[in-house]
């Protein structure tokens, strides 16, 4: 099993080729620019007759030290004295076609090991003592469209000392997905990109996959490869998943087994939404007015897709405080906060010098911005099928949701009092 590796990549010289003519050979250079491939190939051929077509299905290579790769789903960027080939995917370990097939993938995180490990410690105490341990999470099985899917966590390698039989978490714990039968290339690609939003989503991090690899069927025979790849996402990783922070954790991910079958449901009814509160982690009070229109917006985004237009955001938030548990009322805005969230966006939107007057300052933004952030996850978590005890249960002790309590009690609306990364 290849191990994580998150270094900056070196470009990639040798040779490359179309499947259906290995004979027929170009020299080249696979280079990431700004962490995206582009394949580099010379070629004494005139700019009239191209080496490869304008959008190749898939090329075949070999570094100089006889590493194989394998691009698929390309187009051209351009011809002169080079041709640019931008691939969608990049394979490294095997050479595979569009027609490949995949049963299993790994998925790697920088931050799962925190999100395994500091949720799944267990505490258990007597009249003598007390003893912690940590207690692996059962794999989920649920249908999709692609059949049956089994998602489990597993390590590779032990720590020192610890019997091999016993399940254990280090730094190559990993997110392990199987499916019941064998998936096309494109459609697998797909379904790891929902599963990293869903990880993002539990531990309030816009984390992203490190290293992704596929057990490909080439043939009658079974190979490892690592997509260097993936489609990149919209958010830069953000430090480690705070277990007093996580919005879900892991055990309660793991002990439903409809929750990845809604979690697939939610993401494709609203995924502008979750996108957004994913990948906001509003660290200072810099930006802050991005960032409270970004969480207006996933309101108004929620509402086109359910009603086909655009909801007026006071509707909105006013189904969303519906939805708020009664014990988590000091989260319900009331209907003057709702007016000041109108006013701010209306303000921030058009910036009309008359609408500053009663537009938030800049403390009330701030807050507001967190307060639309833990409704959105509230309404999110309901989508889920959570019931209000749940929801309570979940993040009555969420340091994020302490802090905000805390300031609304004490009326002190101050950004720097606020933990980084909430």
């Amino acid at each position: 099993m290849p191990l994580s590796d998150s270094s900056p990549r070196e470009p990639v010289k040798g040779w490359w080729w179309l499947p259906k003519s290995p004979s027929e050979k170009i020299p080249g250079t696979l280079e990431w620019r700004d962490g995206h491939p582009e394949l580099n190939l010379w070629s004494v051929f005139s700019e009239v007759h191209y080496p490869f077509p304008h959008e190749p299905a898939e090329i075949h290579g070999e570094s100089l030290n006889e590493g194989k790769y394998t691009l698929l789903a390309l187009f051209s960027t351009g011809y002169s004295h080079t041709s640019q080939y931008i691939p969608k995917w990049v394979i490294e370990g095997t050479h595979c076609h569009m027609a490949s097939k995949v049963r299993r993938q790994w998925l790697y995180y920088d931050t799962l090991y925190h999100w395994h490990m500091q949720s799944g410690i267990r505490v258990t105490r007597t009249a003598r003592k007390q003893k912690a341990f940590y207690a692996k999470p059962r794999a989920v099985a649920f249908p999709t469209s692609y059949g049956k899917v089994v998602l489990d966590v597993v390590s590779f390698g032990f720590m020192l000392g610890v019997s091999p039989r016993r399940e254990v978490v280090t730094e190559q714990t990993v997110l392990q997905i199987r499916f019941s039968r064998s998936q096309a290339i494109t459609d697998a690609a797909t379904f790891p990109e929902s599963v990293e939003i869903f990880v993002r989503f539990c531990t309030a991090k816009p984390i992203a996959v490190d290293r992704e690899v596929w057990e490909i069927q080439n043939g009658r025979k079974r190979e490892t490869a690592t997509i260097i790849n993936r489609p990149p996402g919209i958010f830069p990783y953000t430090g480690t998943a705070d277990a007093w922070e996580m919005t879900l954790p892991i055990h309660q991910a793991f002990n439903r087994s409809d929750l990845f079958e809604n979690w697939n449901r939610v993401y494709k009814q609203y995924p502008f939404g979750l996108d957004v509160l994913i990948g906001r982690s509003i660290d200072e009070p810099a930006n802050l007015d991005s960032e409270f229109l970004a969480m207006a917006q996933a309101f108004e985004a929620r509402s086109r897709v359910h009603t086909g237009q655009a909801g007026e955001l006071a509707v909105m938030l006013k189904k969303a405080r519906a939805r708020v548990p009664d014990k988590m009322s000091w989260l319900k805005l009331d209907d003057g906060k709702i007016a000041l969230a109108i006013r701010t966006r209306n303000y921030l939107t058009h910036r009309n010098p008359k609408d500053k007057k009663g537009a938030a300052t800049e403390k009330e933004t701030f807050l507001l911005s967190h307060i639309l952030r833990c409704m959105f996850e509230i309404n999110v978590l309901t989508d889920l099928q959570f019931s209000k005890d749940d929801i309570v249960n979940l993040l009555d002790k969420n340091q994020r949701y302490a802090h905000i309590r805390e300031e609304l009690a004490h009326r002190k609306i101050n950004p720097t009092s606020f933990p980084r990364g909430i």
